[in-house]
């Protein structure tokens, strides 16, 4: 984590599980962090936009 964070991630908050979620994870964060022994899972900035945002008032 101090890893990523020292190379431009930032700290969105928490999963029910214990984990950490990242926003803007540095490139190389995956080889890191396995080497580490931690899971690390990406997933596309698009998915996870707040749908509310993309909806257009009647």
């Amino acid at each position: 984590m101090q890893w990523a964070v020292q190379h431009g991630a930032a700290i969105a908050g928490s999963t029910a599980v214990g984990g950490i979620v990242l926003d803007r994870a540095p490139p190389g964060l995956l080889p890191k962090a396995m080497s580490h022994g931690m899971i690390a899972i990406a997933i596309p900035a698009a998915l996870c936009a707040d749908q509310n945002q993309n909806r257009t008032r009647p």
